[in-house]
């Protein structure tokens, strides 16, 4: 849990009006996904390793898929903001095994809703 405690702390006020963003349409979830990109930057400027930090850009390549995929449920839109929020706090807090924790659902709930959604569009395509 390196980096400047500041800019998470900031970012965890943002992630709380996150409910705001999602609700204002397009463009409001657009501002949420800026949101989630500062996030992902500011993690790794406080990380020291650039092999961690090579992997992560890899892994977000593939978490902006994801997100794609979940950009028509508000829902879990806001159940991510929700998730997302509490790894923020257990950084700003420096509790890295809550961070990890938190990760560890937030990443399977993710994988969770996205094979749902390609399951149920599977469906529909075979109906259609």
């Amino acid at each position: 849990t390196r980096g400047d405690i500041q800019v998470f702390a900031q970012l965890a006020e943002e992630f709380q009006n996150a409910d705001r963003l999602i609700e204002g349409g397009d463009i409001g979830i657009k501002a949420y996904y800026n949101l989630n990109e500062r996030l992902d930057r500011a993690i790794e400027e406080a990380i020291s390793s650039a092999y961690l930090v090579s992997a992560l850009k890899t892994l977000h390549l593939h978490l902006a898929r994801i997100r794609r995929l979940s950009r028509r449920d508000p829902q879990r839109l806001k159940a991510a903001a929700v998730e997302t929020l509490v790894i923020i706090e257990a950084i700003v807090d420096r509790n890295p095994e809550l961070a990890a924790s938190a990760t560890q659902v937030h990443m399977q709930q993710s994988l969770r809703n996205a094979l749902e959604t390609a399951r149920s569009r599977a469906v529909t395509e075979r109906v259609a």
